[in-house]
């Protein structure tokens, strides 16, 4: 029944009368408290928190700094505290969908939706690898705060793109600097693979800029117009 003082003599009674229920019913309580325990143990190796660092170790590999980042902090701070512990099997919809609300309910509506998606990815891996039978996240279309657009404003008249054109033009800073901006209109890439481009990158013989692009890791062949080269030189 366990160890006095550890169990006091009423729980051990309560105990002994629950074996004996047992023992009358032909059941084993040995057996069965074993069975209790091996099933605690697989739910615990199924938990939502095991196989969403399961499935981050796998994922991860293949982002950059910043998307590693917000996932492992939206699974550690606004999800594990919440349903880490259940059995992946056992969460359902309105399981995470609380989670999800109280993202929301922060004001953090974009960050709620990037939620919902780390989330269904996690139970997408748990499907695949038969932990679970269904993804709870499919059934959350239209249960969160819609994300209000907004447009990067941008040049759409001709006379405006001049404008910009003339304004680089006479820039007086850095040369660094200047030359940057010079440049991207020839190249259409963006600032932070310009800001990081590398000397060994380029070929001003053949006229060319291979990089890797750091947001989908593939390679990237920019030809570069005489212009580009020109400024290149002159760097």
């Amino acid at each position: 029944m366990g160890r006095y003082p550890d169990i006091s003599l009423q729980e051990a009674r309560k105990r002994y009368r629950e074996a004996r229920e047992q023992l009358a019913q032909g059941i084993d309580p040995s057996a069965m408290k074993k069975a209790h325990k091996a099933a605690g143990a697989k739910r615990a190796a199924n938990s939502f928190e095991v196989i969403a660092r399961e499935w981050f170790e796998r994922w991860k590999g293949a982002r950059v700094a910043d998307t590693v980042k917000r996932a492992q902090s939206i699974l550690e701070k606004a999800t594990f505290p919440y349903i880490g512990k259940m059995a992946i099997s056992e969460i359902k919809t309105p399981d995470v969908l609380s989670v999800l609300r109280r993202i929301e309910n922060r004001g953090l509506v974009v960050a709620a939706h990037k939620a919902k998606d780390t989330i269904g990815l996690v139970f997408r891996y748990a499907v695949q690898t038969g932990r679970a039978e269904y993804n709870p996240c499919d059934n959350l279309r239209g249960a969160l705060q819609s994300i209000k657009t907004k447009h990067m404003a941008a040049f759409t008249e001709p006379e405006d793109v001049a404008g910009l054109l003339r304004s680089i033009d006479s820039y007086q800073g850095g040369p660094i600097v200047r030359a940057a901006l010079r440049i991207a209109p020839f190249l259409f890439c963006r600032p932070g693979e310009l800001r990081l481009a590398k000397w060994k990158d380029f070929d001003l013989n053949c006229a060319e800029w291979k990089y890797t692009v750091s947001k989908t890791k593939t390679d990237h062949l920019v030809p570069l117009s005489r212009q580009a080269v020109e400024i290149l030189k002159e760097l």
